[in-house]
């Protein structure tokens, strides 16, 4: 397998070395607007069936229709950042051909490729069907800082990848601080988080990994300063709450449509909207169709019941304005 992915990352570096395949030119320079009353942070789910050989027409326009529906409200939402929640690809974890794997990275690199033309900022997180020596290559920390969107990168664990990393913006006098971890982080990556947490006490905080465990809990329930976490991997759209050992409520999301929806190949987005407010934050949760291009319809959810259902579509919900020194 070693071998594999050795030859596949060498015919890559060798077709950018001679200019046969190279990121796009970051032509838009249009910044971030002038700071408002609210602002935006958008999700995108496992995409790896969009990836695949096959129905490639179908698969490309749901695909590139996620990124081009950030893209194209970027403005109106005073969108901030937009977080990949891992599963990018299918075909890494297997002896498949290195043409197979190539082609899936450079399907999602081409979709990453209108939010680096168009000065989105966005964050990658690895999921198990992710290889992490082919997310180094199409991902790496260097390129990253290479990118105009780089402002919002607050660091990495590890100078050349993009497992673990966080992620600092300031919008309608929020400090806001993501951090992302490899998916079923480690001790070593809880560790990690937790050094990053306690320097950025007064940022609030989300937590994005692929899949969830007892450490990403433990986060979540420990500081304070984390307003919600959110994964993929597992397909169902899912939310509930807990309350940390000082009675501040922790709100989960889990998110993901790939094997739901026919025809769509889990074409669908979510978007959090933040609206301050004296004494808390509101946030706004949106979910929206690729393929019939407009909000999740009730019958499109995940869950039987009109209240699950409800959910799956919008929720509204209130988080307290934190101090670090409570």
């Amino acid at each position: 397998m070693r071998t594999i992915i050795g030859f596949c990352i060498f015919v890559f570096a060798y077709l950018s070395e001679f200019g046969l395949y190279s990121y796009a030119s970051h032509t838009d320079k249009d910044q971030a607007s002038t700071d408002q009353d609210f602002f935006t942070i958008g999700m995108l789910p496992d995409t790896q069936h969009m990836t695949t050989d096959g129905e490639l027409d179908q698969k490309r326009e749901n695909l590139y229709g996620m990124f081009d529906f950030f893209k194209d409200r970027k403005s109106a939402l005073n969108l901030k950042m937009v977080s990949h929640l891992g599963d990018m690809t299918n075909n890494n974890v297997k002896r498949d051909p290195c043409d197979k794997m190539l082609r899936q990275w450079e399907r999602i690199n081409s979709g990453f490729d209108i939010f680096r033309q168009h000065n989105v900022p966005f964050s990658v997180a690895r999921g198990n069907h992710d290889h992490p020596e082919l997310l180094k290559t199409f991902f790496s920390a260097k390129d990253y800082h290479n990118l105009p969107i780089s402002s919002v990168l607050g660091g990495t664990k590890g100078r050349k990848t993009m497992k673990n990393a966080y992620y600092l913006f300031s919008a309608s006098g929020i400090p806001m601080i993501i951090i992302v971890l490899d998916w079923n982080p480690k001790a070593d990556e809880y560790e990690w988080a937790q050094s990053i947490l306690n320097k950025y006490k007064d940022h609030y905080g989300i937590l994005i990994s692929h899949s969830f465990n007892p450490l990403t809990d433990a986060l979540i329930e420990k500081n304070d300063n984390i307003l919600f976490g959110i994964m993929g991997h597992e397909t169902r759209d899912v939310h509930y709450t807990r309350r940390s050992s000082k009675n501040r409520i922790k709100h989960f999301f889990v998110f993901d449509y790939q094997n739901s929806l026919e025809h769509t190949y889990g074409a669908v987005v979510k978007y959090f909207t933040f609206i301050p407010e004296y004494s808390r934050i509101k946030i706004k949760m949106r979910t929206y169709s690729i393929a019939t291009q407009s909000d999740l319809s009730r019958e499109e959810c995940w869950g039987k019941s009109k209240e699950s259902a409800k959910k799956c579509q919008k929720l509204d919900f209130y988080v307290d304005r934190y101090s670090s020194a409570s």
